[in-house]
């Protein structure tokens, strides 16, 4: 099975090309205002890389949130948009699964921390059984940093995407001053593995249409806040 995934969650443009388990191609470029711009660019030299065309691909992979409103909105068109024009199915991957994925070892606890708006993170709990097969222990959430105190258990290792927390090293020093004994790891999302994620859940039917795609917006975009600011 040939896999494009594709992932705009963050500040960093992502594209891999698998053909079961084995790696065709895989980019990954920093330009967080211009993934519109990059996007198309981006596949195009990922297909030239690889030697294979669209017309190959069997299945479509992406985050779709928590992130970037603007990020998630424009890979999902594209990826969308790729799908329908091939007819092929999509598999919809979280962003804390798509860390969670690209994390190495096996038969531990994660909590994936992706820094949110206005002091606050979105988590979820996953045990790692094996690579690309692990259990939700705790659903997704967005939490204020100060509540996500109570929620962390000694067993659990914090896991912060690298290529998430560009501009925010506040956020890590903030976490840091509240929990001194903090056991985390700064790891990156590879957008590989969510194409091997996205194989897994694919054998067991979680594809989709992809016109039934939507991102995973868990909180209100900036402008939304704003606005309802200004309202009270």
């Amino acid at each position: 099975m040939r896999i494009l995934a594709l992932d705009t969650s963050g500040p960093f443009l992502s594209v891999a090309l698998l053909d079961g388990g084995i790696i065709l191609a895989e980019i990954t470029m920093e330009a967080p205002f211009e993934h519109s711009v990059n996007i198309m660019p981006v596949i195009k030299e990922a297909f030239q890389l690889a030697r294979i065309t669209l017309k190959d691909i069997d299945l479509f992979a992406c985050t779709v949130g928590p992130g970037s409103f603007t990020g998630l909105r424009i890979g999902l068109a594209t990826i969308k948009g790729l799908a329908i024009v091939q007819d092929k199915p999509i598999v919809a991957v979280s962003t804390l699964e798509a860390m969670t994925a690209s994390f190495p070892l096996t038969d531990i606890v994660v909590r994936p921390l992706l820094p949110a708006s206005q002091e606050r993170v979105y988590t979820a709990v996953y045990k790692i059984s094996a690579p690309f097969s692990f259990e939700l222990l705790q659903e997704e959430k967005i939490s204020e940093l100060g509540t996500l105190l109570t929620m962390i258990k000694e067993q659990e290792l914090l896991i912060i995407a690298t290529s998430l927390m560009k501009g925010r090293v506040h956020f890590l020093q903030k976490l840091m001053s509240m929990i001194p004994s903090l056991r985390y790891c700064s790891y990156p999302i590879k957008v590989s593995s969510i194409g091997f994620l996205a194989a897994k859940k694919f054998k067991e039917g979680n594809a989709t249409k992809a016109v039934s795609i939507k991102p995973k917006y868990m909180s209100l975009s900036h402008a939304e806040e704003r606005a309802n600011c200004e309202k009270r």
